[in-house]
């Protein structure tokens, strides 16, 4: 059997090459992105182990806000350093400065985008425990003095001795560039951000952290490990501080990288999963044409003695070794690519300039994955392929043309009516505040319960239902649908457009398959698409209604963690003509515990005047009024309230990096403003619990004076900002959200590029499927020659399948595509004010056309195939 097998795949090598290539694009994207993550991450771990390589022990904070990206600490009073210094064993001892700003251009423009905003930190003079290295010129001395990155230096065309602009929490600062350098032992070493280096006392002034290092490093005197100076530190050490080894920092700093770059690759291999998936349907399509091509083959084998277990045996030993083929060129294939993207992304992080490493965990993982994908996809049809009888040998070639049994119909309704009913089960009926334990809490022990929202995961499990039934339930609907599809054609296209209708829906479980593989990557597409409209409409349409001000002044740094707005802009711009009333919006980094022990409302909390605040914004306040927010006490929305069964009077804990856990009486309850967080405080709360440099607003909403132009009085406002804070900028409301949401956009292209991945592969089922149904119809295609088709006609026969079998594909993932949305948009939307479905109407129209145009280049080389063959040769085919 084993040779049969392998006979097989020689006779079948370019159909099977064809299956292959499924495999191939699959393993490829999981095992690129895998080698991707793993160099990003061995750069970005390997440049901390640089950067800290001479550190013995750090004192840091134990109050800490931990999140999925990083951790904010509270900071290290500078006195601690001096009584640090004098402990027995420590031979050296450096406070480190860590804060973010944004370089200002010659022009007086941010020369970033403030995506990724720039490190300001403090030179170290103690070479052990340097953190970066000059490449030329000298370290800062004077307040005036800056140490410039040599990626910005570069950029700017900056010199040393040039004079440039810093925009940080305490506005804006001139200094003169007295060298060149960066982190890592050569100083040419970049993560990503720009990175400028100041004085300690001007690193601490500018940040707005006077006194305070985020932590301090020690170098050990020689005899003493980093245990044991790090044992000798800690009995020194007030309450609230520890010190670590610098092999434990490392570890920590390092965990925090590789956690979020991780994530970020997992979330990125979802779409190499899909694509598998969809590879899979494509393989079990293409197994399932090839045994029903060879059904006298595999029933003479059977005449000839072969058991059912030796013919499915034949048919997996070709599966596996098509999986393994595949796996090993996919992997070189991912390789490949990954040394591509590596010289893109090299112009942005420096990175190794070596072929990325092939761990075994990549390797044995991609031929895990891609052979299991393939023998997988390809038990159904060998399994069928065992029920095949001998005395089918004496007849012709077998074609499924049946809709499926009726099992099978039965079941494909069952779960597409299930999964509609689950759908609308947790859209209608379900509380939107429902949560799910999946391992309850141990109070005794301090463990927090793990919760999730029920009404996300039903519908979840709805929407992956119902996307499955089409699979089996495609038959029964795929002639209805493509004889819709197919009218034009038949219109319009005569007897061609006739034959190519009737060819499409005459085997609906192949056609089934073939379009379910553009089903799903079209049906994600649509629903991304509902759900960015939907969410960007509603928030639009909820600034719209609730914001009575005009103007919105942005920070341009991406809030409080990247600066703010300067404490000193507020007076400018209040000061200036036109503006009437200001309101303060600002986010503090802090957590809510909510009842089941799990934190609520996100990692932040936000700062209000409420007079002024709840004047410009609209919205129902519940159990008091603006004047009930009294310094002390908190305002928290709606439907957090409802789903923690709290009332105005009950007391809620919110822990701080700064100061820990600080309870607050609820005052007032109000329904969810948009573009603040869950919880509001007076700005007299924040001010005693918050470090200085996180005491900068985000935003301020401005109305203007009866009878002003907004337009002009943004303008002065945008002249005075300017002078004090380049980066942060006034606009009218509709230009803000414009700019707000356009991050949205920005992430769902990238999105649309990762789903480009599964479409491209669900066109390569197309031309696989055509490809394969030529050689079936290679006798029918050559009797369409003899009795007068033309070539053209032939190619253009094809063709309309192809357009036909796309078409279908699309049609059914857009009408799934926008209720997956809708739902997702609906069940997810929480306390958006205004939350209303948005359908973009003009993008599915393009992916309808865009749809049809792809199946037709998919057919092009199929169909040029079909043209060609000889009449004779054709008529003649066995």
């Amino acid at each position: 059997m084993i040779r049969i097998a392998l006979t097989g795949l020689r006779g079948h090598r370019t159909r099977l090459a064809l299956s292959a290539l499924a495999v191939v694009l699959g393993v490829a994207f999981l095992s690129g992105i895998q080698l991707l993550g793993n160099t990003l991450t061995e750069t970005a771990t390997g440049l901390i182990s640089s950067t800290l390589e001479g550190t013995d022990a750090v004192v840091r904070s134990t109050s800490v806000q931990t999140s999925a990206f990083a951790e904010v600490r509270q900071t290290v009073p500078a006195d601690l350093v001096d009584d640090v210094d004098d402990v027995d064993g420590v031979a050296g001892v450096a406070g480190v400065v860590q804060g973010f700003g944004r370089v200002i251009g010659p022009g007086g423009e941010p020369i970033d985008s403030g995506l990724v905003p720039t490190l300001v930190t403090n030179w170290i003079a103690d070479p052990q425990l340097a953190q970066g290295a000059l490449v030329v010129g000298r370290p800062p001395k004077k307040p005036t003095e800056i140490v410039l990155d040599p990626r910005t230096a570069a950029d700017e065309h900056i010199r040393v001795g040039d004079t440039m602009s810093l925009q940080g929490a305490v506005g804006l600062r001139s200094y003169q560039v007295v060298g060149i350098g960066g982190l890592g032992p050569t100083g040419e070493d970049n993560i990503g951000a720009r990175v400028v280096f100041l004085s300690s006392e001007q690193a601490m002034e500018f940040t707005g952290a006077d006194g305070q290092f985020a932590f301090v490093t020690l170098r050990a005197a020689p005899g003493v490990g980093q245990q044991g100076l790090a044992d000798r530190v800690n009995d020194s050490l007030p309450p609230g501080y520890e010190a670590v080894t610098g092999e434990r920092y490392v570890a920590d700093t390092q965990k925090q990288a590789g956690g979020a770059l991780g994530l970020l690759t997992q979330l990125v291999s979802v779409f190499g999963y899909v694509g598998l998936f969809v590879g899979g349907i494509i393989i079990a399509n293409t197994f399932s044409i090839l045994i029903t091509q060879r059904t006298r083959e595999l029933a003479l084998m059977r005449a000839c003695g072969a058991s059912r277990a030796q013919v499915l045996g034949s048919i997996m030993i070709e599966a596996t070794l098509v999986g393994v083929l595949g796996s090993i060129v996919g992997l070189g294939i991912g390789v490949v690519g990954v040394i591509g993207l590596l010289q893109l992304v090299g112009n942005l992080i420096t990175l190794p300039t070596t072929v990325p490493t092939l761990t075994p965990l990549v390797v044995f993982g991609s031929l895990i994955v891609g052979v299991a994908t393939t023998v997988a996809a390809s038990m159904v049809p060998g399994w069928r392929a065992t029920r095949i009888s001998p005395v089918a040998a004496l007849g012709e070639v077998a074609e499924d043309r049946g809709r499926g049994s009726v099992t099978r119909r039965l079941l494909g309704m069952v779960m597409a009516l299930g999964g509609l009913a689950a759908g609308s089960l947790a859209l209608f009926a379900i509380d939107a505040n429902a949560r799910l334990t999946l391992v309850a809490g141990d109070p005794a022990a301090g463990t927090a319960a793990t919760a999730v929202n029920l009404r996300t995961v039903v519908f979840s499990v709805s929407a992956a239902i119902t996307l499955l039934s089409f699979l089996v339930v495609g038959p029964v609907v795929v002639g209805p649908v493509g004889r819709i599809i197919g009218w034009p054609l038949r219109l319009g296209g005569g007897p061609v457009g006739h034959i190519a209708g009737e060819n499409a829906r005459r085997n609906p479980s192949r056609t089934t398959a073939t379009a379910a593989a553009l089903t799903i990557g079209v049906a994600i597409a649509t629903t991304l698409a509902v759900f960015v409209a939907s969410l960007v409409g509603s928030v639009k349409a909820g600034f719209s209604d609730q914001l009575r001000g005009q103007i919105v002044v942005s920070s341009g740094l991406g809030g409080a963690t990247s600066g703010g707005l300067p404490e000193g802009v507020i007076g400018d711009v209040a000061a200036t003509s036109g503006v009437d009333t200001l309101a303060r919006v600002r986010f503090i980094p802090a957590t809510v515990t909510g009842v089941d022990g799990n934190p609520t409302g996100g990692g932040s909390v936000s700062g209000v005047d409420p007079k002024p605040f709840f004047s410009l914004v609209k919205v129902p306040l519940i159990g008091g009024t603006a004047a009930s927010l009294t310094p002390g006490t908190v305002a928290v929305d709606a439907d957090t309230a409802r789903a923690n069964a709290w009332a105005v009077g009950d007391s809620i804990s919110v822990f701080y990096p700064q100061v820990g856990a600080v309870e607050y009486p609820i005052s007032l309850l109000f329904e969810g403003p948009i573009g603040t967080a869950s919880f509001l405080m007076p700005m007299e709360n924040l001010d005693d619990v918050t470090a200085v440099a996180f005491r900068q607003d985000a935003l301020y909403y401005i109305s203007v004076t009866p009878g002003s132009d907004p337009t002009v009085v943004a303008d002065r406002i945008d002249g005075e900002l300017r002078r004090v804070a380049p980066a942060a900028k006034a606009q009218l409301v509709p230009q803000w959200l414009d700019d707000t949401v356009a991050t949205f956009n920005l992430a769902l292209n990238l999105v649309y590029v990762m789903l480009g991945f599964t479409v491209l592969l669900s066109l390569f089922g197309i031309v696989n499927t055509l490809y394969l149904s030529i050689y079936e119809r290679t006798r029918e295609l050559g009797l369409l020659r003899s009795v007068g088709a033309t070539r053209v006609q032939v190619r253009r026969l094809v063709l309309a399948e192809s357009v036909i079998m796309a078409s279908i594909g699309t049609s059914v993932g857009i009408t799934l595509g926008v209720w997956f949305g809708a739902g997702l948009f609906t069940v997810l939307s929480g306390n958006i004010a205004a939350a209303t479905i948005h359908v973009p109407w003009v993008q599915l129209v393009v992916l309808g056309l865009g749809g049809a145009i792809a199946g037709m280049a998919a057919g092009w080389w199929p169909a040029g195939r079909a043209a060609r063959r000889p009449i004779l040769s054709a008529i003649g085919y066995e």
